[in-house]
């Protein structure tokens, strides 16, 4: 177990950077955040992972972050995208962690990918009924309530969401967020069945103040699917349960013990 902290080096893949920790460990961690976010708030599960002995790669999506200078950005692309980043990182264990749009496309490129995955981590993947509620509600009017209505503000002048989320949607490019979010809203369907129906084995996490419970309670019936939840989280669960940080570390251990003779 490594206990120093790692340190991060940023890579350039094409046009596009992302960020490596920058040590000798072969087994890898991905993490890929998600829409309109960063890869800034994954940095303490990066951390712990760093501690179990993997080494750990993170990118911002493209329009987002280090990476909203990337023009023409859709669904495909980052799927794409994300496809040749784990070709090009990826080492003999792999695993794969997502949060939201994050969590979609991280199922969606490992079915693509050749590498050799041995557990995925989803936070809230943009699959369920749930979510796709979300990408109805900022769609452009009359669909939804439009862009704008990811900074809007309440009666009291505070933030519906984060403040800090709300200033990574302003860093990202309004192009790519208006053409992913409508990439997404109109594959839903598509991509939830083929996700659901390809047998591609997962961990679906959820925080018990999120909405559409009972969506995300029912996807645990598919048998390629583990379901868990933890309480006094919403959507960013990662950043608000301890509990969740603790599942982690031990999802990371179980697989470092079950391949520990890559890990030589």
């Amino acid at each position: 177990m490594d206990t120093k902290q790692p340190s991060f080096l940023t890579r350039k893949m094409r046009d596009c950077r992302y960020v490596v920790s920058q040590d000798h460990l072969q087994p890898t961690v991905f993490f890929v955040h998600g829409y309109g976010d960063d890869h800034h708030h994954f940095r303490e599960l990066m951390e712990l992972a760093h501690q179990q002995g993997y080494r750990c790669v993170t990118i911002d999506l493209l329009g987002h972050g280090q990476n909203a200078g990337i023009d023409n950005v859709n669904l495909d692309k980052c799927i794409d995208t994300l496809s040749e980043l784990l070709e090009l990182e990826g080492r003999a264990v792999n695993i794969l962690v997502g949060h939201s749009l994050g969590g979609l496309l991280v199922l969606l490129a490992s079915m693509e990918s050749k590498i050799s995955v041995i557990h995925r981590i989803t936070i809230e993947p943009s699959i369920t009924k749930g979510d796709f509620d979300f990408f109805s509600y900022i769609q452009e009017p009359p669909i939804g309530k439009g862009h704008k209505n990811l900074q809007v503000r309440d009666k009291n002048n505070k933030h519906f969401y984060h403040p800090i989320y709300v200033q990574n949607v302003r860093r990202s490019s309004k192009q790519a967020l208006l053409q992913l979010k409508s990439d997404v809203y109109k594959r839903f369907e598509e991509l939830q069945s083929l996700i659901l129906s390809s047998h591609l084995p997962f961990d679906y996490v959820y925080g018990d103040s999120s909405p559409g419970q009972e969506h995300r309670v029912a996807i645990g019936r598919y048998p390629n699917v583990n379901v868990y939840h933890f309480k006094d989280a919403g959507h960013w669960v990662h950043l608000d349960s301890d509990d969740f940080k603790a599942y982690f570390t031990e999802t990371l251990q179980r697989a470092y013990d079950s391949d520990r003779p890559f890990f030589s």
